[in-house]
């Protein structure tokens, strides 16, 4: 039961550190398009 209760806290927080790296890469990209 605390595994599960481990893993699913696991996969959230890799879910959201997921989320968090493909808007760093897309705003990296952004600024990188918009320089002169």
């Amino acid at each position: 039961m605390v595994n599960i209760i481990i893993t699913a806290g696991g996969l959230i927080s890799f879910a959201f550190l997921g989320i968090n790296i493909e808007i760093f890469i897309f705003i990296f990209f952004y600024v990188a398009r918009n320089q002169p």
